[in-house]
Order: C-alpha cells, then sequence, then structure tokens
C-alpha cells in the first residue's frame, strides 16, 4: 500500500492558502533523499538494547556478574536481559548498568535509546543524572546520596 505525503496549507505572498506536498513519496516505500528507505529501516532494525548491553560489558572486558553486582540488579533481571532479546528493562535499571560499565555520557543516551528512554534536559533529576555521566563519576550510592539530598526518588524507587 502506497504512502501518501502530508500536506499543509502554505500563505503565498497575496493572502490565500494553497495545499503544498512536504514530502514526495516513491514507490513503493517513502524515501527521504540520501537517506534509507523505509522497507531498509524497517528489515535492518537498530542494535538491540540486549545486543548493545554485551556488546558493551564485552568491550569494556567485565563478566556478567561484575556488571549485575555492581549495579544492584538481580542475577534474574539480568537472566531475562540476557535470555529474551524483546526484555523491556526498566530506566532505572538501564541507569544502574550504565554506572556499572563507566558508560560515557553519549553512551548512556545511546543504551537508554535502545531500551525506549532517555535523559531529559527538562526533568531536574535527569539532569542531575547527566551531570554524574559527563562528569565520568560512576558512584551509583554517590548518585542516589544526591538524588535524596536534593528531593529526587533514588534509582532503583522510582
Amino acid at each position: 500500500m502506497p504512502i501518501s505525503a502530508p500536506s499543509v496549507c502554505v500563505d503565498d505572498a497575496e493572502g490565500s492558502f494553497a495545499a503544498a506536498s512536504i514530502i514526495e513519496p516513491s514507490e513503493p516505500y517513502l524515501s527521504i533523499a540520501g537517506s534509507r528507505s523505509l522497507e531498509e529501516l524497517v528489515n535492518n532494525p537498530a542494535e538491540s538494547f540486549a545486543a548493545m548491553l554485551f556488546r558493551l560489558i564485552d568491550e569494556k572486558g567485565l563478566t556478567d556478574p561484575e556488571v549485575y553486582n555492581k549495579a544492584g540488579v538481580s542475577r534474574q533481571t539480568f537472566s531475562k536481559i540476557r535470555s529474551k532479546e524483546d526484555y523491556a528493562p526498566s530506566k532505572d535499571t538501564v541507569i544502574s548498568l550504565a554506572m556499572a560499565l563507566g558508560l560515557k555520557l553519549d553512551e548512556v543516551q545511546d543504551l537508554l535509546n535502545t531500551a525506549g528512554f532517555a535523559l531529559s534536559n527538562s526533568s531536574k533529576s535527569d539532569i542531575v543524572i547527566s551531570y554524574f555521566f559527563e562528569h565520568g563519576m560512576h558512584d551509583l550510592g554517590l548518585l542516589n546520596e544526591t538524588l535524596y539530598e536534593m528531593g529526587f526518588a533514588v534509582i532503583g524507587e522510582r
């Protein structure tokens, strides 16, 4: 089924309105100049949360128990992540694992994104969390102490 292009009304110089296409579709899938087609995007999704997590663990030369123990994540939860490719962890679990891995802020954002989350600049607690990663502070206890002292929910209790 072809995808139709969205249109908008635009005001011309004389104050009249006309419909204008935003994007011209191509058959059979929408493609924007210089990017992959919808078919390519659907058939080649980005790396999953689990795949990215285990790649990062390997790249850091760590073992699974080192990571989940340092993160305060139960072995059962970690086993679900390991065995179920589509397992959806909580945002706090992802942040805890990122802390245990010692990730940089951009890596944290990428890992969160694979799980459907992000750190928002409009959330005060997310700003605190971002600050810790941005400054290479990977102490989950200190992060939780700081969040608590500032009146925010701590990681694992949200």
